[in-house]
């Protein structure tokens, strides 16, 4: 690959990265702030009030599914999902470097299927009108926003592993102050 081909790819995966960043951080955040209020203030009413809040149990359930479909893609990029450097001393940087895009092809291949699982559990739940038990919201949506993050996923590492195959190490998106690559 070109140094100059090798540049815009870096260029646009930065550009990726920081709308990636900025996307889960937003979202998880945003969830984060209202599952928070939601616990407190239904509590609250709970102990003050004896009246909890009607279906605050499950709007709690998906406002998690929401978070977790953001971390998962913000956490591929930033490189915080376990990675096990036991082997790199035994089998050398090559053998690492083979394994580690082994690992990102089958991941990839297996994410793919779960997200494809997914999509057709949101069918299913449009179909059988499955729902939360109290406020009868449908599954569904929900079904298709965890595709929707898991798909993200396995697009990063299927682009990681494209990446293996023409840089020295895969760049990762910068969280605090420390840069680090994987490899």
């Amino acid at each position: 690959m070109s140094p100059s081909l090798n540049k815009g790819l870096l260029q646009a995966l930065r550009r990726l990265d920081s709308i990636l960043s900025w996307s889960a951080l937003i979202a998880g955040a945003s969830g984060m702030f209202v599952l928070s209020i939601l616990i407190v203030t239904d509590v609250s009413l709970r102990y003050i009030f004896n009246s909890p809040i009607t279906g605050a149990q499950d709007i709690s359930i998906l406002a998690l599914i929401l978070i977790v479909a953001a971390a998962i893609p913000y956490a591929a990029r930033s490189g915080m999902h376990v990675f096990v450097e036991i082997l790199e001393s035994a089998l050398g940087r090559l053998g690492c470097r083979i394994t580690s895009l082994l690992a990102r092809v089958l991941g990839c291949g297996m994410i793919t299927a779960l997200t494809w699982k997914l999509i057709l559990g949101a069918q299913e739940a449009e179909e059988f009108a499955e729902s939360t038990p109290v406020l009868e919201l449908s599954y569904g949506p929900y079904y298709l926003v965890l595709a929707a993050g898991f798909g993200l996923y396995a697009l990063i590492i299927g682009l990681e592993a494209i990446l293996l195959l023409f840089l020295p190490a895969i760049p990762t998106l910068d969280v605090g102050t420390q840069s680090k690559e994987q490899s």
